[in-house]
């Protein structure tokens, strides 16, 4: 059995963690939980662990300075790392990934899928790489496939235009080694539609529309320098480079091709909208909202944006998604006793899981999870002054795996438990 420590200095995260998979039936076991990097080493000293699941910023000794430790004495390949890290971490956490760590994981987007997927991937680097072998170098093919996640979570703030600052659009930007280098940039709103996907189990429609935009992206490349965002399932955004303005017809005859194609391949039909052009990647919003609007006014297979539709776009775009993140509040106001997770969520609302967390990180006071927790505790209140239920019912009822998971999280908010409370109200 593999053994397993997880380093993270929130304590819901810890449980959510122990919570979130079967360890027994993956043969892991889950040795110790360590609350910073220091006390992570010693566990790893006294534990020996084969993998450690760690948290980068922490208290006392960070993650990235453990790997390194723990690195230069036992060797690249045991144990194996998984880091888990926020989008704004990637500075750190592309160092990480030159430590050889075999796992990376954004905890927003933190799902028993994605969490059973990377300490698989754990447990196979530690069959290919006992302790014995020789030391390795980066694993090329994941560092590859993380950087472009990385990368399209950039593309995606930028569209919506929810980076910070500039200073942190040029940070990522040059982390992430992307060139702006063309004169114009321009956008073009797709959506792949395909009869026959309805009738496709989930895991089907995301082969079939995985498949359409690999080939759309490699036949683009073809005629014109582009950036490529996926924004769902179906949906996408082609970011054009334009060395000099490009006649629309042009590119409308490109896409047009591109349709054609596809639905010779794999029965699956374009639509588009294409926004205007902007002289700078960080007006792109303007050019992505406009290419957004045009596919609202489609008469065919192809629109184009045209200052007549709206020329209050970007002014309006801001209100646009505070209602996404107000209309996504309702569901979960009248869906706290069910689970809600961001993946299910934004899958309702058809956007991205870090599209809508990051809206909600800009248009609210809390982030996605914390509002579920405030509002379930907010709820569980009403529910004791009404004092009909028992603890262990109420947890139940707002959706929480057990009492004991629901006390620590009302424990965290309040600061008492809920039968201190209860007291208090009595």
């Amino acid at each position: 059995m593999y053994k397993l420590l997880i380093i993270d200095d929130e304590p819901l995260v810890q449980a959510g963690i122990r919570s979130m998979l079967d360890w027994k039936e993956l043969d892991i076991e889950i040795c110790s939980i360590a609350s910073n990097g220091r006390q992570g080493y010693e566990m790893i000293l006294r534990e020996n662990p084969d993998i450690v699941l760690t948290d980068i910023k922490m208290p006392l000794m960070d993650g990235l300075e453990l790997i390194k430790k723990v690195r230069s004495e036992f060797g690249k390949n045991h144990p194996a790392f998984i880091i888990l890290t926020s989008y704004e971490d990637f500075s750190i956490a592309k160092e990480a990934i030159g430590q050889n760590v075999t796992g990376y994981l954004v905890k927003i987007d933190l799902t028993p899928d994605t969490l059973k997927e990377a300490v698989t991937k754990a447990k196979e680097r530690l069959e290919e790489y006992p302790e014995s072998a020789p030391q390795t170098g980066i694993d090329t093919n994941y560092n590859k496939k993380d950087i472009d996640t990385l990368r399209n979570n950039f593309f995606i703030r930028l569209l919506h235009n929810i980076l910070d600052s500039k200073d942190q659009f040029l940070e990522l930007k040059n982390d992430l080694n992307i060139t702006f280098d063309s004169r114009l940039c321009r956008c073009c709103y797709y959506e792949m539609i395909n009869p026959k996907a309805e009738e496709m189990t989930v895991e089907d429609q995301v082969k079939l529309y995985s498949n359409s935009m690999h080939m759309l992206n490699e036949n683009i490349l073809r005629f014109q320098r582009a950036f490529f965002a996926v924004l769902d399932r179906k949906h996408g955004c082609i970011i054009f480079l334009l060395d000099k303005s490009i006649p629309s017809e042009d590119l409308i005859e490109l896409m047009k091709e591109q349709s054609r194609i596809l639905s010779s391949y794999y029965s699956t039909r374009l639509c588009c909208g294409l926004g205007n052009e902007v002289d700078s990647p960080l007006m792109l919003s303007v050019s992505f909202t406009n290419a957004k609007k045009a596919l609202e006014f489609l008469d065919g297979s192809f629109n184009i944006y045209t200052p007549d539709i709206d020329e209050g776009l970007k002014a309006s775009g801001s209100e646009g998604y505070h209602h996404t993140v107000e209309d996504v509040k309702k569901y979960i106001d009248s869906h706290l006793g069910e689970r809600l997770t961001l993946n299910e969520v934004s899958a309702l609302f058809g956007i991205s899981p870090g599209y809508l967390s990051q809206l909600f990180k800009k248009y609210n006071d809390q982030g996605f999870s914390d509002y579920i927790t405030l509002r379930r505790v907010d709820c569980a209140k009403q529910m004791m002054k009404r004092g009909n239920l028992k603890i262990y019912e109420i947890a139940d009822a707002l959706g929480f795996e057990n009492a004991f998971y629901f006390s620590k999280v009302f424990k965290k908010v309040e600061g008492i438990s809920p039968t201190k409370y209860l007291n208090k109200l009595s």
